[in-house]
């Protein structure tokens, strides 16, 4: 009997997606696919490394002003403000990346905000 024949006889049946065979071929798949990429991803890493590494050099070491310039974006783009019927002052930055909250920090500090 053709393949194409059997297929159109049993199309319409569900395939087990967690047999043993189905396992293998997703296995099998992956592989395939992490290899013909794996050169890919490398090679975007690289260039990405390497932007990351110029632009770090032209930026250089940052000064208060710098500082207070990006603090008071972050802070307008992240931070919580007071509203009227919030009477207490506080301080919230909704961010949860570790690098941007120790600049938000950095900002804070040299705000002279006690961040205690």
């Amino acid at each position: 009997m053709a393949r194409s024949t059997a297929w159109r006889w049993v199309q319409h049946l569900p395939l087990d997606p967690d047999s043993e065979r189905a396992r293998h071929k997703r296995e099998h798949a992956k592989l395939m696919t992490d290899g013909r990429w794996a050169r890919h991803r490398e090679e975007r890493d690289a260039r990405r490394a390497a932007i990351v590494a110029e632009a770090a050099a032209s930026v250089g070491e940052l000064r208060a002003d710098d500082l207070m310039v990006i603090g008071t974006m972050l802070y307008w783009s992240e931070g919580a403000k007071q509203k009227p019927g919030r009477d207490f002052p506080s301080l919230l930055f909704t961010n949860s990346d570790p690098r941007l909250i120790l600049l938000y920090l950095a900002f804070l500090e040299t705000a002279g905000v006690d961040c205690i």
